[in-house]
Parts: structure tokens; C-alpha cells; sequence
């Protein structure tokens, strides 16, 4: 009864590998390359912004694309409200955080990082560690925190802890990334 199951689950990350890959195609070949497109483009939604910022932000982590660019859009889109850009970026992290969360339990990817090697040291410090490390990972610029944040599912940390440690982490790299890119501008 168990290869059923095994079986759905590679049928779900093949599919899910292959919108990864056609999302790569299909965005190298996008005028919304650049930060600069993207915070154009958002900002014709006005009202609709936000809920269009946080869909974006799922998207990104659907395809494994780093949400910098989101970030710097935040940035361009109040370039004189750096305070109300960070709440905007912290809000599309938190969308795409918690559909990591349970995507990973959906496609099946807990269960394989839980049985692969690979990622053993990672679960390990994560899971000695809990939020902290969890914090410290996604608070740490190149590291990819989609991985920190599959990591911290598969490892069974709490959902609200995992959150709380994502908005931590997160929000102080984008703080700094906004407030930084606000100096420069």
C-alpha cells in the first residue's frame, strides 16, 4: 500500500519540477526581469497591490525563484515609505513561507528530506536549534530560504514557531535590503 502512495508523490514533484522548469524558461524570456519592470508592474494595481504582491510572492516559491527581486520592487514601489515596503515584503515572505510549509507535505518532499542524507546536517541543526537557527538562516543573505524553509517542515518544527522565526529572520534582511537600496537611490 505504500508504493501507491510513493508513486503519487514522484508523479507530483516530476509535475512540480516541470512548472519549475517551464516558469525558468518562461521568466528568462520576460520583460520582468529586472526589479525596476516588476515594481512598474505591480504598481498598476493599486488597490489590488497587496494581494497581488502576496500571490506573486507563492508564485516565486512555487517555482524556486528568489524573492529578491519582490523585495526590491517593494523598495521602488514607496521609495519614500521604506517602512510601509518592508511590511510589504514581510507579507509576501509570510504568503510564500506557509505555502512551503504545507506544499511540502503535499508533494511529498517532507518525507524525502526526512529519509535523505543530504540534508541531515541541516535538520539536525534545525531541529537542535529550532526557530534560532531557522531565523539566522533566512536572516542570512545568499542563503536560499526556501530550502531553510522545507528543511524546517520536514524537521516538524511547530507552524507558529516557523512563522515567527521567518518574520524575524526575513524581515531583518529585508529591512536591510530596503533601507540600503533606499540610501543608494
Amino acid at each position: 500500500m505504500e508504493e501507491p502512495k510513493a508513486r503519487a508523490n514522484g508523479v507530483r514533484i516530476f509535475l512540480w519540477l516541470s512548472l519549475v522548469a517551464l516558469a525558468s524558461l518562461l521568466i528568462s524570456s520576460s520583460p520582468f526581469g529586472t526589479a525596476q519592470s516588476l515594481s512598474g508592474a505591480l504598481s498598476s494595481f493599486g488597490a489590488w497591490l497587496w494581494l497581488f504582491y502576496g500571490a506573486m510572492s507563492v508564485l516565486c516559491a512555487l517555482v524556486l525563484i528568489p524573492s529578491m527581486p519582490l523585495v526590491l520592487a517593494a523598495a521602488m514601489i514607496y521609495p519614500d515609505r521604506p517602512v510601509t515596503a518592508v511590511l510589504l515584503a514581510c507579507f509576501g515572505v509570510l504568503c510564500s513561507s506557509l505555502f512551503i510549509y504545507e506544499f511540502a507535505g503535499y508533494v511529498g518532499l517532507r518525507a524525502q528530506i526526512q529519509a535523505s542524507k543530504k540534508f541531515q546536517a541541516a535538520r539536525t541543526f534545525i531541529a537542535q536549534r529550532g526557530a534560532y537557527a531557522l531565523a539566522l538562516w533566512a536572516a542570512t543573505p545568499f542563503l536560499p530560504t526556501d530550502v531553510a524553509c522545507y528543511v524546517a517542515s520536514a524537521s516538524g518544527m511547530r507552524r507558529s514557531r516557523y512563522l515567527l522565526a521567518i518574520c524575524f529572520g526575513e524581515g531583518l534582511l529585508c529591512a536591510a535590503l530596503i533601507f540600503s537600496a533606499q540610501a543608494v537611490v
